[in-house]
């Protein structure tokens, strides 16, 4: 009986102590929970505003023209008739590989082709009196066109010695020397015609049929911020079959001193426009699992509603179905939001000067 007395004054106590040292605890589980108020919103509103839509694209600079100068024949080099990075004009010999035997030869033929020549002559003569048979004539006439026909190897021949200029444009360093042999495949120099340039980019394939012969295009050198011109001229019949991409070139207009070929650019291609795309800011897309949604702020509470979207910028997105002009898409606060929970919007903050 004792031990029962004594265990119930223990649990007096501690009650009692419980209720002198822990006040507060105890009051506040009879008050409840707190009651939460509108979830504070900052909103955009959704206007129609132009739309240009435009793709970038890493490019390169071309020369108009470009040639690795090789010889088409084997043999020593005698002489190189041009400064290395000087401008150099159509025709004009640039490189003499010997051709010593060639041209012995070639005199011989003509020699050959002289006395020939002379005894085909005289036997026009003598048959028009029938002193001679026309079968000696015709063999002369033979003869002597067979010579013409070694004058002319020999002369093509002779022409495989010499590099001339394809086009106007200036040359680059050499890589041989007087004295080097060199054979076919022997890069001698490159020539680039350097009037006019050409610039190359690729797109992706799906934007093909939006860009044809003629679009005009803007581009920059890489850490550069001024625009040149350009205009598509030809492309790719298909696209590459690693990438999907394809390959089009465009003539630059008036080009600079400063554009050289070879460097990278950046291409900026349009691909439409139009005065009434609906644009919202990319934080608003929520992804869900059949796609994406965003928040809209009506009679005071969040609804949610289904959203397609199509082209994208840096901080702004189209969205082509699921929103009108003039609906309020919450931007901040998204995750705390629920479908009918209630909603304040408060002002956005403007932008520091």
């Amino acid at each position: 009986m004792k031990k029962w007395l004594i265990g119930v004054a223990v649990l007096a106590l501690l009650i009692g102590a419980k209720l002198i040292f822990f006040p507060g605890k105890a009051g506040a589980s009879k008050a409840g929970p707190k009651s939460k108020g509108p979830t504070p919103v900052q909103v955009y509103v959704v206007r129609p505003e132009p739309l240009n839509r435009i793709i970038q694209s890493p490019g390169v600079l071309l020369a108009s023209e470009r040639v690795d100068l090789m010889p088409e024949a084997s043999g020593r080099i005698v002489s190189i008739a041009f400064g290395e990075g000087k401008r150099v004009k159509k025709g004009q010999l640039l490189v003499k590989l010997n051709d010593a035997d060639l041209q012995a030869q070639l005199k011989r033929i003509q020699l050959q082709e002289a006395l020939q020549s002379s005894r085909t002559e005289r036997l026009r003569q003598l048959a028009a009196v029938k002193g001679v048979s026309a079968e000696e004539l015709e063999i002369a006439e033979n003869t002597l066109a067979t010579l013409h026909a070694d004058e002319e190897l020999l002369m093509a021949q002779i022409r495989k010695t010499e590099i001339r200029a394809p086009f106007d444009g200036t040359i680059g360093i050499r890589a041989v020397s007087e004295g080097a042999w060199v054979g076919p495949g022997t890069r001698i120099a490159t020539l680039v015609e350097d009037q006019g340039l050409k610039l190359a980019f690729s797109i992706a394939s799906r934007y093909a049929e939006r860009i044809a012969e003629g679009t005009q295009l803007k581009f920059r050198q890489t850490g550069d911020t001024t625009l040149y011109l350009a205009q598509v001229y030809a492309r790719e019949a298909q696209a590459s079959e690693g990438s999907r991409m394809i390959a089009y070139q465009a003539t630059v207009s008036a080009p600079k001193a400063s554009l050289l070929p070879g460097k990278a650019v950046e291409v900026s291609i349009p691909l439409s426009s139009r005065s009434d795309a609906l644009m919202i800011p990319t934080q608003c897309i929520v992804p869900v699992l059949k796609g994406q949604k965003v928040y809209v702020v009506r009679n005071g509470k969040a609804d949610e509603v289904q959203v397609s979207t199509d082209y994208r910028t840096a901080t702004m997105v189209e969205v082509t179905q699921g929103l009108q002009p003039g609906d309020s898409v919450v931007t901040t606060g998204l995750l705390s939001l629920r479908k009918g929970g209630e909603v304040k919007v408060i002002p956005t903050p403007k932008p520091k000067s």
